[in-house]
């Protein structure tokens, strides 16, 4: 199984670069700037995973449910597309 994949990606890797190889100079340069943001991606992506304590990713969570119990629960309701502030209590004069 694990030699029929390899066989397959080295396959796939070789007809690329023919392609690469047969085509214009103008797509030459798009494939190749695609195959770099395509890598970036990738990268990043992997930096994210293995970085990044599980710490930080549950207080991310925590924050973004906290921020969504906050708008949640504000003090304007919304009716379609109109926002309408709930009345406030009425300030005691002391004196």
């Amino acid at each position: 199984m694990l030699e029929q994949v390899f066989a397959a990606s080295v396959v796939a890797i070789c007809a690329l670069l023919l392609l690469r190889l047969s085509s214009g100079e103008r797509r030459r340069g798009r494939l190749d700037a695609a195959l770099r943001r395509l890598s970036r991606r990738i990268g990043r992506g992997l930096d994210a995973v293995t970085s990044r304590p599980v710490a930080e990713w549950q207080s991310r969570r925590e924050a973004k449910a906290a921020i969504r119990r906050a708008r949640e629960r504000s003090a304007a309701s919304s009716d379609g597309k109109v926002y309408k502030l709930k009345p406030r209590r009425q300030r005691r004069d002391v004196h």
